[in-house]
């Protein structure tokens, strides 16, 4: 597992797909290096019946990353514990792109077109 933090943390991927279980360990160190990627666009857990309880071990990295753009979940094994959590990583994901629009569209006027003050 700590390969699959390294490659994470190298920022060289990405798209990942993980068609497999991961003991609590894998996860950890999944979420960790998921914290610190700024390269992942694509992460899919596809037919790894991951459950509940190893979703809500991978909340955190899912939070703290800032590129993901596409999760897999497909038969995950996941009921409406996990959805409410995914929902609360969708929601922060929304806010920050929300908040990036905005500070993009923001004018900026230079020095010289403001009034002088003397």
């Amino acid at each position: 597992y700590p390969a699959l933090c390294n490659v994470l943390m190298g920022n060289c991927i990405t798209d990942l797909t993980l068609g497999m279980r991961l003991s609590e360990s894998g996860y950890e160190m999944l979420c960790e290096g998921l914290s610190c990627c700024t390269s992942i666009r694509r992460l899919s857990f596809a037919g790894c019946h991951m459950g509940d309880r190893r979703f809500l071990w991978l909340k955190t990295g899912l939070l703290d990353n800032l590129t993901l753009e596409e999760l897999d979940l497909t038969s995950c094994g996941l009921t409406d514990v996990a959805a409410m959590s995914m929902a609360a990583v969708i929601k922060v994901a929304a806010d920050r792109r929300t908040q990036y629009s905005f500070a993009q569209r923001l004018r900026e006027y230079p020095d010289s077109s403001l009034p002088d003050k003397r």
